[in-house]
């Protein structure tokens, strides 16, 4: 299987589609301003192209036209991607009552306080007070994402932090994030922010560490 990526900071994404108007309800804004949002679509015949012309480029895209090339493809595939989302019939979800939503709020605020501890479902659903299966499907609906997913990508942006910011070793800041050796933390670095943490910890201060989520 053979993968492209493409990333782009959130707050150029949000400028360049122009939601600058918080007044604004459009399915876009409301992707963009959920938190850890995800949307797949099957990708048409077109994208598939682009994502080749990436992989393969044309020799006429080589040399100073290299980086265009790459930039070119990539914009058309979020373009595409956007259009998908847009054209797709919109499905309102469940709306949460207001307790439900400050019971996600408080399980939220746990892990964010308590993430160099053992997180485990059982954990969380006693210190919020809740069952455990009740505490995985509440806080997916509500933040689009699960336990398990959250925690792995909340401790890996503390790590990400620390590199930038302290320019911690690359052993100590997979010891952060909860791995027990630096290959398997440096995998997952890269899945989830397209480079090296070794990149990021030379990069310094003023690089984002969040990986476009809010």
């Amino acid at each position: 299987m053979r993968k492209v990526m493409i990333s782009a900071p959130h707050s150029w994404l949000r400028n360049q589609l122009d939601l600058q108007d918080e007044a604004q309800e459009t399915t876009l804004r409301s992707f963009l301003t959920q938190h850890l949002a995800s949307y797949s679509f099957a990708p048409g015949q077109h994208i598939l192209q682009l994502a080749e012309k990436i992989m393969n480029p044309p020799s006429v895209a080589a040399g100073p036209l290299a980086t265009l090339n790459l930039r070119a493809q990539g914009l058309d595939i979020m373009w595409q991607a956007c259009l998908a989302m847009m054209a797709e019939k919109e499905k309102q979800p469940p709306v949460l009552s207001s307790a439900n939503r400050q019971d996600c709020e408080r399980i939220r605020e746990f892990i964010m306080a308590n993430l160099d501890r053992d997180l485990t479902i059982d954990l969380i659903a006693q210190k919020v007070a809740i069952s455990a299966s009740t505490v995985q499907r509440r806080f997916k609906k509500h933040y689009g994402t699960t336990l398990y997913n959250f925690i792995k990508q909340q401790r890996l942006e503390a790590a990400c932090v620390a590199l930038s910011r302290d320019s911690i070793p690359i052993s100590q800041a997979a010891h952060l994030a909860g791995y027990n050796n630096t290959s398997t933390f440096t995998s997952a670095f890269r899945k989830l922010y397209g480079f090296s943490p070794k990149k990021m910890r030379a990069l310094g201060k003023g690089d984002p560490c969040r990986s476009g989520s809010g």
